[in-house]
């Protein structure tokens, strides 16, 4: 479970350019129902107003209204999902922070550091609460760069995000869109932790990164770099297990070679910068974190890599954006 102080251990990582991208729906579906919401509103007002008149959200809405966000949230063209941290979320925050009130937190990450916090509780899709899966959605937040960021909803036994809050109350009716309330407030991720929230398909992955030489985890997690990370999901690693005839990770480690050999091979999943799914060319060759190494990615009906032992792996998940780079899943191991 990701710690629950990551917002203040990285609050200087919000004091980015904001450029705001209204195009684009995400992939978790979106719905255009206009019933009465669970709480027996029949003629609910925008996100903005509704937020306005819960005493809930006292607080976020005073965030709203200092970073010109009630304009973008009163959009009646628009459709959002807003999970929208209560009064009590936000008491956690300043309180973690030593923040005195809102404007201690914007004379730290500045005004513009606040609205990219806010907007990465934003979905620019209606997505109501027995639409979301547990998969990664994209934020109405960007990077330096524009690119909008990821989170990681989870739907099993209720709905949590990023591992760390729960929704309380959901499917709150607004005209433009649909609220959900949470307990606590989000903080954007980076590579390594957008990897670690979705252990249901890359725990062996994760498993790999720990024992490996040289401390992967926190390289990847580090915000001085950028980096792209073509991650093997669980069966990419059942299936080497199986074809080296390895019964687990620490039979796979001695087959291999030992940890330094496991972390070479890992490292040869890192690419610097943040090569996007829109950045790749056919028969392009990208070099890798692993010296002298490279893979070949080949674009057709679907996008597949390359290594250099001639084998092949399939790009099945793409732009996993994080403040430090941007995830790809793929359907096996990749071989130096």
């Amino acid at each position: 479970m990701l710690n629950k102080t990551v917002f203040i251990m990285r609050k200087f990582l919000l004091k980015w350019p904001l450029i705001l991208t209204m195009a684009g729906l995400i992939a978790v579906g979106c719905s255009d129902d206009d019933s009465d919401d669970n709480n027996g509103n029949n003629n609910p007002q925008t996100v903005a107003a509704t937020v306005e008149s819960d005493a809930r959200f006292s607080i976020l809405a005073d965030a709203l209204n200092r970073t010109n966000l009630v304009s973008v949230l009163s959009d009646a063209n628009a459709k959002f999902t807003v999970f929208a941290p209560n009064d009590q979320a936000f008491q956690v925050l300043l309180s973690q922070g030593n923040y005195a009130n809102l404007d201690a937190v914007i004379a730290d990450i500045g005004n513009d550091g606040l609205r990219n916090l806010l907007l990465y509780h934003v979905l620019q899709a209606e997505v109501r609460s027995n639409q979301v899966t547990s998969d990664y959605a994209t934020t109405a937040a960007t990077n330096a760069d524009g690119d909008r960021l990821s989170l990681f909803t989870q739907a099993s036994g209720g709905v949590t995000i990023n591992d760390v809050a729960t929704v309380q109350d959901a499917d709150i009716e607004a005209s433009n869109g649909v609220i959900h309330e949470i307990d606590f407030v989000l903080s954007p991720l980076n590579v390594a932790e957008l990897i670690s929230v979705n252990s249901e398909t890359y725990s062996s992955l994760l498993a790999a990164l720990s024992v490996a030489d040289g401390d992967l985890t926190a390289l990847l997690s580090s915000e001085s770099n950028t980096y792209t990370v073509f991650a093997p999901d669980n069966e990419a690693f059942d299936a080497l297990l199986q074809a080296t005839g390895s019964a687990d990770l620490n039979a796979l480690v001695t087959t291999l070679g030992g940890t330094n050999v496991l972390a070479s091979v890992l490292l040869y999943h890192v690419v610097k910068g943040n090569v996007r799914a829109e950045d790749l060319q056919d028969n392009m060759m990208v070099e890798t974190s692993f010296p002298n190494n490279s893979f070949t990615v080949n674009l057709g009906s679907e996008v597949t890599i390359t290594d250099g032992q001639g084998g092949t792996s399939t790009v099945t998940q793409t732009n996993i954006q994080g403040t430090n780079g941007v995830v790809h899943r793929i359907s096996a191991v990749l071989q130096p």
